[in-house]
């Protein structure tokens, strides 16, 4: 996860806080340890905040494929419950390739499995690209949440911006 967080790091606005949610990270991989992510934000003077790797008690010890489909939605309402105009996502290319197939529609997501065509199959997301989504609440009472691609027209306070973490 360090090298996703070194990404945000970099790509934030100074002093903006890097909030880290342990699901958004490397497929079949283990959960970074929280006091060491703590450690590394303080040793650089960086804002963060690590209250959902708390929360989640790290989630599951390894990031399976089946485990991120599992938790998808619960990322997708935690990504829309953000009080932000734009949110930057970075993880590595098999997450976000999960997460880009549940922009186009759940049906896409299972198409993407039962072909073999998300991210780690082929079609991975270049290092450092950057592509757009929209958030759509469920519906007006909900604190639940729709990811969507988001139209090359649409406004830059409507996106959410996702890219792989540069590898070191």
């Amino acid at each position: 996860m360090i090298r996703a967080v070194e990404t945000m790091v970099a790509a934030a606005p100074l002093g903006s806080p890097i909030l880290v949610q342990p699901m958004v990270r490397e497929l079949n991989c283990d959960p970074s340890a929280t006091q060491l992510l703590d450690l590394w934000f303080q040793e650089r003077r960086v804002p963060a905040d690590l209250s959902e790797c708390q929360r989640m008690h790290q989630g599951p010890p390894r990031l399976t494929l089946c485990s991120a489909v599992q938790h998808l939605g619960e990322v997708i309402d935690w990504l829309g419950n953000i009080d932000a105009d734009t949110i930057f996502v970075a993880s590595h290319a098999g997450f976000l390739s999960v997460l880009d197939y549940a922009a186009y529609s759940p049906p896409a997501l299972v198409c993407g499995l039962l072909t073999c065509s998300i991210g780690f199959c082929k079609g991975n997301m270049e290092n450092c690209e950057v592509r757009e989504y929209r958030l759509i609440p469920k519906n007006s009472s909900s604190s639940q949440w729709y990811l969507r691609k988001a139209p090359a027209s649409m406004p830059p306070s409507a996106r959410m911006l996702a890219a792989p973490s540069a590898v070191s």
